[in-house]
């Protein structure tokens, strides 16, 4: 950590995230019908 503020997504640009990672040109593990599940479980994460 740096020291700084942790910094929050708004609800809009968490989805343009999830548009971005899934335009992505990489070779992943499929996993992309979940990837709405997870962000929607967010809440649940514990450190």
């Amino acid at each position: 950590m740096t020291g700084t503020a942790p910094t929050k997504l708004s609800e809009q640009r968490a989805g343009e995230a999830l548009e971005d990672w899934s335009m992505l040109r990489i070779n992943r593990y499929p996993h992309q019908t979940f990837l709405r599940r997870v962000w929607q479980l967010r809440h649940n994460l514990t450190a």
